[in-house]
């Protein structure tokens, strides 16, 4: 699948101030989509981890034009997910 760079740079520029509804959005419709996943978050503090996923975003926007960079780093996160039991 070939990325539409340019085209995910400028949407992402169009929503970034709206971070903080999105990210409450995000989650509203993942528990509601899959309620299972509820459980995962029950001894977290949502604030802190809406701010971590908007910043993983931001990390992702950042880094489109070299995607290599990011790769260990979004190993270790999926690794620590595959610990949480994501």
């Amino acid at each position: 699948m070939q990325l539409n760079i340019p085209a995910l740079e400028t949407s992402f520029v169009l929503i970034a101030p709206h971070g903080e509804q999105l990210m409450d959005e995000f989650y509203a419709r993942l528990f509601e989509t899959v309620p299972a996943v509820v459980a995962l978050f029950a001894a977290t503090d949502m604030h802190h981890q809406k701010t971590k996923l908007l910043s993983t975003l931001v990390l992702v926007r950042n880094s489109l034009r070299d995607l290599d960079a990011i790769v260990p780093n979004l190993r270790r996160l999926g690794g620590r997910h595959v610990a949480y039991g994501a």
